[in-house]
Order: C-alpha cells, then sequence, then structure tokens
C-alpha cells in the first residue's frame, strides 16, 4: 500500500503527490510487489490537527491484515510532528502485525524489533527539531524584515499594490479623506458608503465595502509608514505615509475607545442632530431629530425637537437650508484663516496626553475588574476620563492635519466642498466655526407658512 500527502514541511516541499505515488511504486516494482491501494491526503501543515481520510483508511486496512508493507516518499509524509501519538498509534498496528514501512528517501523502518522502533522515534523527533528550528529562524527572518521596514507579504493591502510598496492613487486619496473625515466625526458606515458609491472594490474578493472592513483598512499602522509584526509596530516602513502618525493614533484612540461604539444603525440623517442648541435652555441642551404631523400637508415632517425638555420643536429641512447657506458664505470668505496652524511641541504635547488618558482609562477598569473601587467610583471617573479622553482626541485631530476644516476651508470653493461634503461632515464643520442655536416658537403676529420657517428663529454665531 502507498501513502502520499502534500505538505510545506522541509523534504520535498514542492513534489506533488503524482510524483510521490510514481516514485512509491518504481520501489515496489523493483521488489516486485503488487500496488493494492494508494492513499492521499492534502495537508500542507505537519501540525494540523485536521483529519486525514486517507492516512485513516490506510490505518484501517491494515488493522484488517490487508497489508502486507506500506510505502510512502519519506517518513515525513507518513506521520505528523506535532503529534507524537500517531507514530505510537502506528507502531501498535505495524508490529504485531510485522508489517515493515518503506520510504523512499528514508530507508526501511522495522517496527518489529526494539532498534526499530527506537530508529523510528528518533526520527520523528530529529524531524520535528529541524521543523521547530527551521520555524524559529524563519521568524527572526521575518521580524528583521519587519524592522527593516519591508512588506512581509501576504493580500494585496487596499491602498497598494501587490508589492505591498506601490501605491495606487484613488484607493490613497479615499484613506486619506476617510481619516480625516472620521477624525471630524463622520461615521465608519458613512465612508463604507461612499467608497462602494465610488465603485473602489475591497482587494480581498469582497462584494462592498462594510463598516467592518472599512475600520480595519482605517486602523492599519501601515497607513501612518510604520512597519507591523505580529501585530505589534516595530519599525517605520519603507513605504509612504498615508497620513502622520499623530493622525492614525489619534483615530486609533478614537476608534479604540468602545463608549464610542454604536449598538445599532445610528447612521446620521439630519445635520443638526445633536449639533444644534436648544435657545430656550440657554444652550444647555442640543436638539434631536423628530417629526412632526402637519395639519396642512397631512404628512409627518422631520423636525428638530429639544432633547432635554418637548418645549422647543421646528421643521428640520428648511433650518438646514438655512444653515447651509450661512456657513457656505463663511467658509468662502474667511476660507484658508479658518485653518488653525500646527505647533509641533503643542501636537507632540497634546498626543502624550491622549496616550496618558488612555492608559489611565485602562487601569481604571482593572481597578474595577479587581474589585478595588466600587461601581459608583468606577462611574464617576470613567465619565470624566471619557470626557477628557474626546477632548484630547478632538485637540490631537485638530492640530494634525486632519483639522475637521482640512479639505474644505482651503479647497477651490470651500462653500462648494462643504454642500457636496457628507451629512456627518457638514455637522462636524458647522459645529467647529458656529453655534446654531434655535430660538423658542414664532412671535405673535408671526404666520408660518406651510414647509417654511421664521428665519429669526435660527440663530447662526460664528466662533471666534
Amino acid at each position: 500500500m502507498i501513502y502520499c500527502r502534500i505538505s510545506k514541511d522541509r523534504i520535498g516541499a514542492h513534489l506533488g503527490v503524482d510524483r510521490q505515488e510514481f516514485e512509491c511504486r518504481e520501489m515496489a516494482r523493483k521488489r516486485g510487489w503488487t500496488v493494492v491501494a494508494v492513499f492521499a491526503d492534502n495537508d500542507l501543515s505537519a501540525y494540523s490537527g485536521k483529519p486525514r481520510p486517507g492516512y485513516r483508511r490506510l490505518l484501517a486496512l491494515i488493522e484488517a491484515g490487508e497489508a502486507d508493507a506500506v510505502l510512502c516518499w519519506h517518513t515525513d509524509r507518513l506521520h505528523r510532528h506535532g503529534d507524537p501519538m500517531e507514530l505510537e498509534n502506528y507502531i501498535d498496528l505495524c508490529q504485531p502485525r510485522n508489517i515493515p514501512t518503506y520510504a523512499k528517501q528514508a530507508g526501511t523502518l522495522d517496527l518489529t524489533t526494539a532498534w526499530g522502533r527506537k530508529d523510528a522515534r528518533n526520527r520523528a523527533v530529529d524531524a520535528r527539531y529541524e521543523s521547530e528550528h527551521a520555524s524559529e529562524r524563519l521568524v527572526e527572518k521575518m521580524t528583521e524584515l519587519a524592522r527593516d521596514g519591508l512588506f512581509l507579504g501576504g493580500p494585496r493591502p487596499f491602498g497598494f499594490d501587490s508589492d505591498g510598496l506601490t501605491p495606487r492613487p484613488a484607493e490613497i486619496a479615499a484613506i486619506a479623506r476617510a481619516i480625516q473625515d472620521v477624525l471630524a466625526g463622520a461615521s465608519i458606515g458613512s465612508v463604507a458608503r461612499a467608497w462602494n458609491e465610488l465603485g473602489l472594490k475591497p482587494p480581498q474578493g469582497a462584494k462592498e465595502w462594510i463598516p467592518a472592513s472599512v475600520r480595519s483598512v482605517l486602523m492599519r499602522p501601515r497607513n501612518a509608514g510604520l512597519s507591523v509584526h505580529r501585530r505589534q509596530v516595530v519599525g517605520n516602513a519603507t513605504w509612504a505615509p498615508i497620513v502622520s502618525e499623530a493622525q492614525w493614533r489619534a483615530l486609533k484612540s478614537m476608534l479604540d475607545d468602545p463608549e464610542r461604539r454604536p449598538k445599532g444603525n445610528l447612521s446620521l440623517k439630519w445635520q443638526g442632530s445633536n449639533g444644534y442648541y436648544c435657545g430656550k435652555c440657554d444652550g444647555k441642551a442640543t436638539m434631536r431629530s423628530n417629526s412632526v404631523w402637519s395639519p396642512k400637508r397631512k404628512i409627518l415632517q422631520p423636525a428638530y425637537r429639544c432633547r432635554a425638555v418637548n418645549h422647543n420643536t421646528i421643521i428640520a429641512e428648511p433650518v438646514d437650508d438655512l444653515v447651509n447657506a450661512v456657513i457656505a458664505d463663511l467658509l468662502r470668505r474667511e476660507n484658508v484663516s479658518l485653518l488653525p496652524s500646527a505647533d509641533p511641541d503643542e501636537l507632540r504635547s497634546a498626543q502624550a496626553e491622549l496616550t496618558a488618558l488612555g492608559n489611565r482609562k485602562k487601569q481604571l477598569a482593572a481597578l474595577y475588574g479587581a474589585n478595588e473601587i466600587d461601581e459608583q467610583e468606577w462611574s464617576e471617573a470613567r465619565a470624566s476620563l471619557t470626557g477628557a479622553l474626546e477632548r484630547a482626541q478632538a485637540k490631537v485631530a485638530e492640530l494634525s492635519a486632519g483639522s475637521t476644516l482640512a479639505g474644505i476651508a482651503d479647497a477651490p470653493d470651500p462653500g462648494r466642498a462643504f454642500l457636496a461634503s457628507t451629512v456627518e461632515r457638514r455637522r462636524a464643520v458647522i459645529t467647529a466655526v458656529a453655534v446654531v442655536s434655535i430660538m423658542p416658537n414664532n412671535p405673535k403676529g408671526y404666520t408660518r407658512e406651510a414647509g417654511k420657517i421664521d428665519p429669526n428663529r435660527v440663530d447662526i454665531t460664528p466662533i471666534g
């Protein structure tokens, strides 16, 4: 009986099953033997725990007394290194039945004698040592290559060709814009929709982008020109960074925060939701999106309502139209003067503060997990840290090239760029340059036309 197996082991790594079978049949022919069965498995790992159907059938026929000898190309093909019991079970079957094993590249295994069994076990130990040693050398080599900033291979990374080095301009631009937008308040879901609308395809064969796959791309250290090995940053890479390290770290801190992760579908539909303020509450409460019944039009209309108390409501669409027109005009007049000028020392300080706050939040969770603080202490401290983290993230994003206004205030037509941006980006830009307050109900004597609002109810005050 012949047994063949495809493997990535050090011996015969490129020798296919057909070639193994041919050489085993040649051994049988020279000895005048008849091959009664051939078994083969595709088992690419010497340590895989996956079942081997061919090997199991071979053992079944040996146990049934149907075999006189077993032929293989090498004993490494017959037994896997990671399972010493596999060899022991094979010995237990072959020894009482006086069945020898002949290997083209390793000679004969006589399992009927103590010396032969010792020889088989020693070969298995030596083979395992060689395999483990080769793995260690490979790990060391890969670590060295990663530290040198070289691409270690694998699937094509989005943004680059399959060599991992040559950029694809359209994809690079999409990644840079997405990081900028998310730092400015856009959702991962909106980025996924934008990439699908642009016709950008995920490199691993998926049909379209989903939030999880976009998040994975945006979180990569490679975007900041950093080399990674075993999920750890080990140095600077040889490819050009897409964004600054400060931007990437700010984004990573933001997306790693479990408090930020939404539950369910929280796709933003109206830019003033949690962005406009209630003028009746003196700016202490924000407005939320809702809907109101229009008796004249006999439909439900999208509206903004005070988040704290239902005492201030206004139709949403005309408010947004008015706000967008005013902000677009402001951006056209002020343009690049609205952009912050980054101080390198201030940016490093802000980044250090962000890292320290992140570490403090982890330490707080550890203290709570160890029952060293009670739930009230944990809740109060977490609320304080969460607010500080959000402010630190905003500070780093503002000081880096990922400013809320970058790509809009410095666009050829800032107003047009603003109006063409996503709803999340518009909200972020609006809150960065102005405070929008919805004032109380219409004054006496004002009669609202259907679908219109009193513009005096919308107070837009530029910041600074």
